[in-house]
């Protein structure tokens, strides 16, 4: 089974091969078949699927990879009028995090094939 990570978008009628990792924070484009695994935040498209390029730059990636925003609570996260700009999103978490102002949050994982075989 493929390992989908957080944040993912995954278009219309993808086909993923099983056993390989989709990154953190990745883009698969409608009709893509993807057969290797998907780096963090790449925005990959095609049959096979390759990598059309990064949603940001290497070092926001590597903040966001740190940071982990998804393991907050939505409503906690910085005003979301503004998160348009990654740069102050980044920011605002960094703050956030040192002045303890917020808190990570234990979030249930689930397998989906067994979501699915119970249907």
């Amino acid at each position: 089974n493929p390992i989908i990570g957080n944040d993912v978008w995954i278009g219309n009628d993808v086909v993923l091969k099983g056993g390989i990792a989709i990154g953190d924070g990745a883009v698969i484009a409608a009709n893509s078949v993807v057969t290797k695994d998907v780096p963090p935040y790449a925005i990959v498209a095609g049959v096979p699927a390759k990598i059309i390029r990064f949603r940001f730059d290497s070092n926001v990636i590597d903040e966001l990879l740190r940071i982990k925003w998804w393991n907050y609570n939505y409503s906690d996260l910085p005003d979301n009028n503004k998160c348009d700009d990654i740069n102050y999103f980044v920011e605002e978490m960094n703050r956030l995090i040192s002045n303890g102002n917020i808190q990570e949050r234990d979030y249930k994982k689930f397998n989906l094939s067994e979501v699915f075989r119970g249907l």
